[in-house]
């Protein structure tokens, strides 16, 4: 399996500084004496020492690392608007690949899929390293970086100058390839990633036609998150997997609530990793998911992070991975139920041909539409967002914003006319600049539920 490391380069990046002189020995000790699944040996943790000790703790755990203050301090919250181009770099087989954001620099730009990085400013990539060429994309909002790159994994050669802006990135993203919308997850993050699933599967029409989730970059997140995700969609008392510790062992079982009953193609590949492996091991093994692409990592283990006493945090594995029936997860990792060539991998329209074909040889049990027509709801005051979607009247350039607004705690699809416009005078006079640049948006929806403009929708 391949050497893989991911940086957010549409986030504030950062870059490890020299660990502290001094860092506090003992206690990192005890922690990984006493939290580690197995017992490490006693002559590696007393090797530990301050000038190595990056070495001495991937020895003992290939997961551990000592975050400093600064790197804290560095790191933004999760989801937070940052700086850059709007990617996502890492390396694979010689190789350093970008992999953009939506709305960011490079999104608007026109790169929207993977990309290999040939130039930056001039300098060839294959002779940086990946700190070295992260630190020449990072720069002030508003400059400007040249680069030279060709589509992944084979293509033709072009040069984009970009500018360094803001952003927000988005928990979950939406792509269209073609006629069927994708919702690509990259990360599941704590009390995030299940409301911004949610309200996207929503938006494209639950039921009405196939989901199709994009976890060829998940590389992990948080397992308890990607269960409650997996939740979503498995009938109660369904067992969807869990975590062993060195004194216990958990496996967690979906709770009764309102479920997704509509057809769910899972794209998978070598990046699908950790928690974004739980979630599709689950569906896969309920029957409740096709899954299509490549063999996912197989990351059996997951982290967590103590704070030390001198500001500083130890992150360390605390525990292996358990799938579905209980059993420990395989280094193998998931094996897809349609396997494609690697080379197509990345060809997300193709996927989705794929994935459709596959579901039309086995269709799984969607839902049914409500008897309502869309015109009785309106005539009865009850026409909301998420009843336009449902009828496909809803126009394509308010899916960024349903999104947008469900990463504020806005439900727009649940919103009605009087609704969208409150929250439209609330946003413009909004302090808050997050939701104050949603104003013109919503305003512009308001008024097209008022005139009646999704009468006129296909």
């Amino acid at each position: 399996m391949y050497r893989c490391l991911f940086w957010l380069l549409g986030i504030l990046l950062f870059l490890p500084p020299a660990l502290a002189a001094e860092p506090p020995l003992e206690e990192i000790r005890e922690i990984l004496r006493t939290h580690l699944p197995e017992p490490p040996r006693e002559s590696r943790l007393a090797a530990l020492s301050p000038d190595k000790l990056e070495e001495g703790l991937k020895d003992i755990d290939p997961h551990a690392r000592l975050l400093t203050r600064e790197e804290l301090h560095e790191s933004p919250p999760g989801g937070g608007q940052g700086v850059g181009i709007g990617g996502e770099l890492f390396f694979r087989d010689g190789q350093l690949i970008i992999s953009p954001y939506q709305e960011g620099s490079l999104a608007r730009a026109g790169v929207t899929r993977r990309v290999v990085l040939l130039e930056v400013n001039g300098s060839r990539a294959q002779d940086l390293s990946l700190e070295e060429a992260a630190a020449m994309l990072l720069g002030p909002p508003g400059t400007r970086v040249r680069l030279r790159m060709h589509t992944f994994p084979q293509g033709e050669e072009f040069e984009k100058t970009l500018t360094r802006r803001s952003f927000r990135p988005l928990q979950v993203e939406m792509v269209q390839p073609g006629d069927q919308a994708v919702l690509r997850v990259r990360s599941f993050e704590a009390g995030r990633t299940r409301s911004a699933l949610k309200a996207g599967i929503q938006f494209i029409g639950a039921g009405q036609s196939p989901v199709f989730i994009d976890l060829r970059e998940a590389v992990g997140g948080d397992l308890y998150e990607a269960l409650d995700c997996a939740s979503m969609f498995l009938p109660s008392g369904s067992s969807m997997g869990g975590m062993e510790r060195r004194d216990s062992r958990m496996v967690v079982n979906s709770p009764g609530e309102k479920k997704f009953a509509g057809s769910v193609v899972l794209l998978v590949g070598p990046d699908t990793a950790s928690a974004a492996e739980v979630f599709a091991a689950a569906l896969g093994h309920h029957g409740r998911a096709l899954l299509v692409g490549r063999p996912t990592f197989g990351k059996c283990s997951t982290q967590t992070r103590i704070k030390l006493s001198d500001g500083s945090v130890l992150q360390f594995t605390n525990g292996l991975i358990l799938g579905p029936e209980g059993d420990k997860c395989s280094s193998a990792g998931l094996q897809p139920h349609i396997t494609v060539p690697e080379k197509k991998l990345f060809d997300t329209a193709w996927l989705v041909s794929r994935g459709l074909a596959g579901l039309a040889k086995d269709a799984l049990p969607g839902e049914t539409q409500d008897e309502y027509s869309l015109e009785r709801l309106a005539g009865e005051g009850r026409l909301t967002v998420r009843s336009m979607r449902a009828w496909d009247r809803l126009p394509v350039k308010y899916v960024r914003l349903v999104l947008d607004l469900a990463e504020l705690n806005l439900d727009l699809l649940g919103a009605g006319t009087e609704q969208v416009k409150s929250w439209a005078a609330r946003a413009a006079d909004s302090n808050d600049p997050a939701l104050a640049r949603h104003a013109q948006e919503l305003e512009s929806l308001a008024g097209f539920m008022s005139a009646g403009g999704w009468e006129k929708q296909n």
